[in-house]
């Protein structure tokens, strides 16, 4: 069985006008809910074998924090500009890429691409949070297959939890 884990980075801070999109930073609430997040993931026993990430500058902090919070370092953070602003299909190649070799991965990156993507692979209506949201910012889909990483189609998941970290 391999899971494949989508995190939507931390929440971002919005409070310097004219800034780009793609530098836009954390907000120190996103980097505790990463963090929350990243202990969740060593409470279970699910830390992932390959993180690879946006390099937006969000993305790019909430995986180093993540990577932190498990023990390990910032090399253990790979980054696939293609993920950025990443629609389903684009993500099914990213997955089918980086998942090679490994039975748990991670990518960490945008909605509406997550969400798009995590709806897809499930085989049912994934649920939406008290704030009607299925992966606000720092949320996590864990999504388990029985089929191959570079064979994922629609509804080929066996499970998927999402966890977020206001119910944690």
């Amino acid at each position: 069985m391999r899971q494949l884990l989508l995190m939507r980075h931390g929440k971002s801070d919005w409070s310097t006008p004219g800034q780009a999109d793609f530098e836009r930073p954390l907000r120190p609430r996103g980097i505790r809910a990463t963090r929350r997040i990243g202990q969740w993931l060593l409470d279970a026993g699910l830390a992932p074998s390959r993180i690879v990430a946006s390099p937006a500058l969000r993305a790019k902090t909430t995986a180093h924090e993540l990577a932190r919070t498990l023990g390990a370092g910032r090399a253990a953070v790979a980054f696939d500009a293609r993920i950025y602003e990443a629609s389903t299909a684009t993500l099914l190649h990213c997955i089918a890429e980086h998942g090679a070799g490994t039975d748990r991965l991670m990518l960490i990156g945008h909605n509406p691409g997550f969400e798009d993507t995590a709806g897809y692979l499930a085989n049912a209506p994934l649920p939406a949070g008290a704030r009607g949201a299925v992966l606000p910012t720092a949320a996590l889909a864990i999504i388990e297959l029985a089929c191959a990483w570079n064979a994922l189609t629609a509804r080929c998941a066996y499970t998927v939890r999402i966890v977020r970290p206001r119910e944690l």
